[in-house]
């Protein structure tokens, strides 16, 4: 479990490397024109080449040259995907693997409904089913749901947190006991300001089990344990 939660770690720190802004190469020449995008060639003293962002490649003479800057690549609305402020559903599959002594593997949906606070955080109520193929048991969240981006950008590190009780479908919905499920992940913005992303995280559900031991049954309160992996979106 450690090492996958590094090897995450680390693979999220790549893409926060990635994620940071660009910024191009800018020529200004002495008679008014600008030039943008990335210098590919220079001859020091004689001139220079700089190839823009329509792939167009222009030579430019040193002595036509006023100045040479670096700048932060403008980038429109549609282009960052920004998100807005407003109402948002987050819908999530995942599968959950069993953890520690008492640790359950089971089948994951999430659905929640909430609003998102511009641009990085949100703030809702879900319903989820937890499917436990070896009990034959199927488990209703019902949970609180809180998520912030690390950086208001199209790829971005996130975190996660749900937090609620269970109710035993299989038993009249009867409370079964706390729910708290961290998750760390990646988020991906789509047109519109949609997003779809992918979490590991820890599942911590309270759950009562029968120990049968010389003829005689005793409940014991544990911790029902598992490793989350999950694929969701935004709508």
């Amino acid at each position: 479990m450690k090492r996958l939660f590094i090897c995450w770690c680390l693979f999220l720190s790549g893409i926060m490397v990635y994620s940071q802004e660009v910024y191009q190469d800018v020529i200004y020449l002495k008679n008014g024109e600008v030039l943008s995008g990335i210098i590919v060639e220079q001859i020091p003293g004689v001139s220079m080449k700089i190839e823009t962002a329509e792939h167009k490649i222009f030579n430019i003479k040193m002595n036509e040259i006023e100045r040479i800057t670096k700048e932060k690549v403008m980038l429109s609305a549609k282009q960052q995907k920004v998100l807005k402020s407003g109402f948002e559903g987050n819908g999530a599959l995942g599968y959950n693997k069993g953890s520690g002594d008492y640790g359950l593997d089971r089948l994951l949906i999430n659905l929640s409904v909430g609003y998102r606070f511009y641009p990085v955080f949100f703030l809702g109520a879900g319903l989820g089913v937890r499917q436990y193929p070896d009990l034959k048991a199927t488990l209703v969240p019902v949970y609180i749901d809180i998520r912030g981006e690390l950086m208001d950008s199209k790829v971005s590190p996130f975190v996660s947190a749900q937090v609620g009780t269970s109710l035993n479908a299989t038993n009249g919905l009867k409370d079964v006991g706390l729910l708290i499920a961290p998750n760390l992940g990646i988020t991906f913005r789509l047109p519109e300001g949609a997003q779809v992303y992918l979490s590991l995280g820890y599942e911590f559900q309270q759950m009562d089990f029968y120990i049968i031991y010389g003829g005689y049954a005793n409940v014991t309160r544990e911790n029902n344990g598992a490793i989350s992996f999950r694929v969701g979106f935004t709508f």
